[in-house]
């Protein structure tokens, strides 16, 4: 049975590349789906989760390790921000964070 899972591609420095599905060959060799691996890359299936969060991450000692400078993740994080509602902590209404989530699911049904 051909097994897929989710994996990294790592360039020669070990700097992620893409995330991507592998599909497990009659070999026994993952090769990723929907991408053509270059010279130098290899595929790196431990921890995904870990390296989605972080900016720029590195294949390290056998654990990923965030690479991106302070500056570069604070500008990431306001960039993550952009758009979403300003929220007064002292009074946020029903209205208000129904509003919000509607304007979400409506952006994931295409509207």
């Amino acid at each position: 049975m051909n097994e897929s899972k989710p994996a990294i591609v790592v360039n020669s420095d070990m700097y992620k590349v893409e995330f991507v599905v592998a599909q497990e060959g009659e070999d026994g060799e993952f090769t990723p789906l929907f991408y053509e691996m270059q010279e130098g890359e290899q595929l790196i299936f431990d921890d995904a989760c870990d390296a989605s969060m972080m900016l720029r991450p590195r294949w390290v000692d056998d654990e990923w390790v965030e690479t991106a400078t302070s500056e570069e993740l604070e500008e990431w994080q306001a960039s993550l921000m952009e758009g979403l509602p300003e929220v007064d902590e002292n009074r946020v209404s029903f209205s208000d964070v129904v509003d919000f989530k509607t304007g979400l699911m409506e952006g994931f049904n295409g509207h």
